[in-house]
């Protein structure tokens, strides 16, 4: 585990020296659903993410920015082929040191915008995705893995029984996802990387994007930094 860049930096490039696999843990990558995401995203405007649980004092002492936000930075990344050029971030303490929830909008260049809420002081569980884009509204649900699609909405205003009525309409297409143990399907893929029957699925330059970025968030909440223009 890291927590800096440099020591991240110098994780692949022992591994790249000694021609070892580093895998880096972010099992949300191995989810049916986002698996699933990553063929239907394309070029969208606003990404909205929410992942939020009840308090466990055993995760006290870490960071929320690491423990739970840098998931759906790893995923956002993963979708945006941009850099980030803002980040708004606000936060607070409940029963912790550290702030134990924060929301986070992060804009990239070409103005697609992400908008990330992470709490583990909410008393449900909650851990849902959606991505809005020019021809369809997308939703992701992490524990069931379902993803949805809606389609080709209208609306229009239609009179009955004397009154004016609102009606919206759309196509709302199901996606089949093989669900399976997403924690199962990484130790897979990291047994198959060692095995040289696969390669990693991501870049190393994504995965030290990804780690920029959530140390960025974290020292702006440390600092009480409510926004910043960065290149990332």
């Amino acid at each position: 585990i890291t927590t800096n860049l440099e020591e991240a930096q110098k994780l692949f490039e022992i591994a790249a020296k000694k021609n070892l696999v580093l895998h880096i843990g972010h099992v949300e990558r191995f989810n049916g659903a986002v698996q699933e995401l990553r063929k239907i995203a394309d070029n969208p405007y606003l990404i909205e993410s929410r992942r939020v649980g009840p308090f466990n004092p055993n995760f006290a002492k870490d960071s929320i920015i690491l423990d739970l936000m840098i998931h759906d930075i790893d995923i956002i990344v993963n979708m945006v082929n941009a850099d980030v050029v803002e980040i708004q971030a606000s936060g607070s303490r409940v029963y912790s040191e550290l702030p134990d929830y924060a929301a986070v909008n992060i804009r990239f260049d070409g103005n697609t915008t992400a908008q990330i809420v992470v709490s583990r002081v909410t008393q449900k569980k909650d851990r849902i995705m959606s991505i809005s884009q020019k021809d369809a509204f997308i939703t992701l649900d992490y524990t069931s893995q379902d993803i949805n699609i809606y389609r080709n909405a209208q609306s229009q205003h239609v009179f009955g029984n004397k009154e004016l009525h609102y009606r919206n309409e759309y196509i709302l297409e199901r996606l089949f996802v093989y669900k399976d143990n997403p924690l199962k399907q990484e130790i897979k893929h990291f047994i198959d990387c060692i095995n040289g029957t696969v390669k990693r699925v991501v870049t190393v330059e994504h995965e030290l994007k990804s780690l920029k970025i959530a140390l960025k968030i974290d020292d702006m909440l440390t600092k009480g930094i409510g926004a910043e223009e960065v290149r990332i």
